[in-house]
């Protein structure tokens, strides 16, 4: 029963952290530059696997004698190398590309996780807030009343110091934690 409780309220936030993510991936410009530059190394791994193109010359000779007559003569020519020939540049390019692959998705999956960490914390840190809010309201009613006890004879400096005390421990602790909710809000 617990545990389902504990799945129904923890729903919500997963989605919500899942939400931000998404958001996160489309937008981080880390991302989009890192993609943009995989890509860019797949079309640099692609340059250079093909035969290259074919050379034409054509020259006209006039014969001196006119008896030996006029030539022309036509060569076609074309480079090739057995690495291309037989695929094996082409296997190197898919390998290759295969790691760009590997290293975008590690990057990815690093930048996402440090975004969810981060996510995680900054709800911590509102649920502590929230908290130390309540905390604050009930120090606060703790010190107006030991304050007009005070007042009234009924309590001693000494219970309304500890009570002011608790007050300003509480009123501390919440602007840390403001002051960690405004960093983490800031990455």
């Amino acid at each position: 029963m617990i545990f389902a409780l504990a799945v129904l309220f923890a729903l919500p936030a997963h989605a919500q952290i899942d939400e931000v993510l998404r958001q996160i991936e489309q937008n981080n410009t880390t991302l989009r530059a890192l993609a943009d530059q995989a890509g860019a190394d797949k079309l640099a791994n692609r340059t250079g696997i093909s035969l290259p193109d074919p050379e034409i010359e054509f020259a006209r000779l006039r014969g001196t004698p006119t008896a030996i007559g006029n030539r022309t003569d036509i060569a076609v020519t074309q480079g090739f190398d057995i690495a291309t020939i037989t695929g094996m540049k082409a296997r190197q390019a898919r390998r290759r590309n295969g790691l760009i692959d590997l290293k975008f998705a590690s990057e990815r999956t690093n930048i996402l996780l440090e975004a969810k960490q981060r996510l995680i914390e900054l709800v911590y840190y509102n649920r502590l807030a929230a908290e130390l809010q309540t905390r604050l309201e009930y120090a606060r009613t703790i010190a107006d009343g030991y304050g007009r006890k005070l007042a009234s004879g009924d309590a001693n400096r000494l219970e309304h110091n500890k009570a002011q005390l608790s007050l300003q421990t509480v009123q501390g602790e919440l602007a840390r934690c403001e002051v960690e909710r405004g960093a983490l809000r800031a990455e």
